[in-house]
């Protein structure tokens, strides 16, 4: 651990203290530095984007996320670093690693030094039932979309099927997409079909025909372009 690293630490808790939250189920927590990158995840964290610690520190948003969530994350960073103010019990709607839609509460901190200035931030977030009363009935509305395309990926379910399931046109539901999800309709859905090649991929022994046609791609090698482009490894390479 470089002092840089050690130093955003050493304004949280000491590490034997953080260990704590890698027995924490269900909660994301994390800390990063002055340039939001990763400097600290729990073990839940890195189950959630389905990759390793050491894969994720010293990595920022940008590297792990689609552009425009990384985007939404780092906005809310930036302000927190400039103002010195926690964001508290904000509601977020996330896809988890098995491409469900899921409402998180998030908090986030800044981390001081002992002469009080800010060296980086730190947050958790944890899922939230949907039935509850703190999600707007118009956000828990918006989430079926979501669901309607993960069960039907297999069909072929594009942009047009989603617009046509929540009876409005493809202009206002790439605005509604933006304002809930931050990423377009087509990004979902990729995130969507990466996601399941994934659960499949690791549960199942089905051949890449199988789990390409089951992730709506037209052919198994526009599967595995797609899937090498988004995880660095082939299809194969990841199952391995």
């Amino acid at each position: 651990m470089n002092e840089e690293v050690s130093g955003v630490l050493d304004g949280v808790l000491p590490e034997s203290y953080l260990s704590l939250f890698d027995m924490v189920k269900d909660t994301m927590f994390w800390v990063k530095d002055h340039e939001f990158r990763f400097v600290r995840v729990n073990a839940y964290f890195a189950k959630y984007i389905n990759l390793k610690e050491s894969e994720i520190i010293g990595k920022t948003d940008y590297q792990l996320f689609p552009k425009e969530v990384a985007s939404f994350y780092a906005s809310d960073d930036l302000k927190i670093m400039e103002e010195g103010e926690g964001i508290y019990e904000k509601l977020e709607l996330l896809i988890n690693r098995l491409g469900e839609a899921e409402w998180r509460q998030t908090s986030k901190l800044p981390v001081h030094t002992a002469e009080g200035g800010i060296v980086g931030t730190i947050g958790i977030s944890t899922a939230i039932d949907r039935s509850r009363d703190l999600i707007p009935v118009e956000y828990q509305t918006f989430t079926k979309v979501v669901d309607f395309a993960r069960e039907n990926l297999h069909e072929g379910v594009g942009v047009k099927e989603l617009a046509a399931f929540l009876d409005i046109s493809i202009s206002t539901l790439n605005r509604k997409f933006q304002e809930y999800l931050y990423i377009t309709p087509q990004k979902l859905l990729h995130q969507l079909k990466i996601s399941r090649a994934c659960e499949l991929l690791e549960s199942s022994m089905l051949n890449v025909s199988e789990i390409s046609y089951r992730c709506g791609y037209d052919s198994p090698a526009a599967f595995s372009r797609a899937f090498k482009t988004a995880k660095g490894l082939s299809p194969l390479q990841y199952r391995k």
